[in-house]
């Protein structure tokens, strides 16, 4: 093979390599937009509410079967510029689709949610739940927070609805215990 050839192959080459990486890098840049501004001599607020709702995503329930207590794990978060509510009452209705009706209920307070920022992590832990049906059966889960203990027009009328498609699947945790069998067994030998 000639030299010249292998230069001029090897020219060709990265100029094909190059020319590539420049399509890809100014195909894959940010496209620098002029933003309009619109200026008003009054700027229009936004009306301070009393009582705000409350945006809020649950991460997970469960039930700690051991020390009999319900956890409601979830992300709070309000509207810039409304005022902090002092507490968030969470209300945690847990209930079965074999059983009819609720089969346990918490509420639980947080206090100063928003002391930090406007949005946060939280876990509302109750204790002392009793439950109207068997630990086997599946249990879900729906929650509701308001920024008032009385507050109720989220709740559920008294045909409670026990489908399952909108509700949180509870993660339970079982008590750990061993295994001890009722008789003893005596070895057998001939």
């Amino acid at each position: 093979m000639n030299l010249r050839k292998h230069v001029a192959g090897f020219i060709i080459f990265s100029t094909i390599v190059g020319s590539a990486v420049l399509i890809n890098a100014y195909l894959s840049a940010p496209a620098n937009r002029v933003r309009t501004v619109l200026i008003s001599k009054t700027v229009p607020q936004a009306p301070v509410e009393a009582s705000q709702p409350i945006k809020f995503k649950v991460l997970q329930v469960s039930l700690d079967l051991a020390n009999n207590k319900s956890y409601t794990e979830l992300c709070l978060e309000r509207q810039p510029g409304q005022p902090a509510p002092e507490r968030v009452w969470v209300t945690t209705i847990f209930f079965t689709p074999e059983h009819p009706g609720i089969v346990s209920m918490s509420k639980v307070a947080i206090r100063q949610p928003f002391a930090q920022s406007d949005q946060s992590d939280f876990v509302a832990m109750a204790s002392g739940s009793s439950f109207a049906a068997p630990y086997g059966s599946g249990f879900f889960a729906r929650v509701y927070v308001s920024t008032d203990y009385s507050d109720y027009s989220n709740f559920p009328d008294e045909t409670f609805v026990r489908d399952i498609t909108g509700a949180i699947p509870v993660v339970i945790q079982w008590r750990n215990i061993k295994y001890t069998p009722q008789t003893t067994v005596k070895k057998f030998t001939r």
